[in-house]
């Protein structure tokens, strides 16, 4: 599986409520698309710890089956995109250094649930080269132990690079996204985020509660 992930900022001066319509009427028909493996948007509505307005508005995934499919897909799709699916929606600029290429690493298999939440953030510069390592002892914790944890689901998403396509050179700003299924508010409340990564590696991110909408099941 070839997962790619957009972080996405409206565009100065747009009403959310109209970027959420302009983003979902841009991708109307991508259920159907044959050379779309899969299709998840994320609208941000809230950011947790923290009374700043909201560092993203949402973001998208897509799955193919390679990174070949991804190429002809953004060539005949995302590259034709009207001036109003792009920049009249989206900060551009923003999303450079927010699109990139993710490696999953499944850390509870469950089944999701109705209270999704996200981290997104940079790892100290010490702890970045080797990402891989930091990430799979986190992963291989004692979430199995009873008692641990509430997560329904929760998956680890490692950036590899930038999405292909993407004008900005090496540019990134972010590295690791982490998603994360409870049943309710109060299990994620009692979820403290300490738990769920070392916030030691980190230097830089945020936490948002997502409204989640599956259009093509990966």
């Amino acid at each position: 599986m070839y997962k790619v992930v957009w972080l996405a900022r409206f565009a100065k001066g747009l009403d959310t409520a109209e970027g959420r319509r302009r983003w979902a009427a841009t991708h109307v028909g991508f259920d159907e698309r044959p050379d779309l493996g899969g299709y998840i948007r994320n609208f941000a509505t809230e950011s947790f710890g923290t009374a700043a307005p909201l560092a993203i508005d949402g973001y998208s995934c897509c799955f193919f089956k390679d990174e070949a499919q991804f190429e002809r897909f953004n060539e005949h799709t995302l590259m034709r995109m009207s001036p109003e699916q792009g920049p009249g929606t989206f900060d551009m600029d923003h999303m450079v250094g927010m699109s990139a290429v993710l490696r999953e690493h499944p850390v509870i298999e469950g089944p999701t649930g109705p209270f999704k939440c996200a981290w997104v953030f940079r790892l100290k510069d010490a702890y970045r080269a080797d990402a891989r390592r930091y990430l799979q002892s986190w992963i291989s914790g004692p979430w199995r132990v009873p008692g641990a944890t509430r997560l329904l689901h929760n998956v680890v998403e490692h950036r590899l690079g930038i999405s292909p396509g993407d004008a900005g050179g090496d540019r990134a700003d972010f590295d690791v996204l982490t998603e994360a299924w409870f049943q309710e508010q109060p299990s994620f409340e009692w979820q403290r985020p300490s738990d769920l990564f070392d916030v030691s590696w980190t230097e830089a991110g945020h936490a948002v509660r997502l409204e989640e909408f599956v259009v093509k099941a990966p």
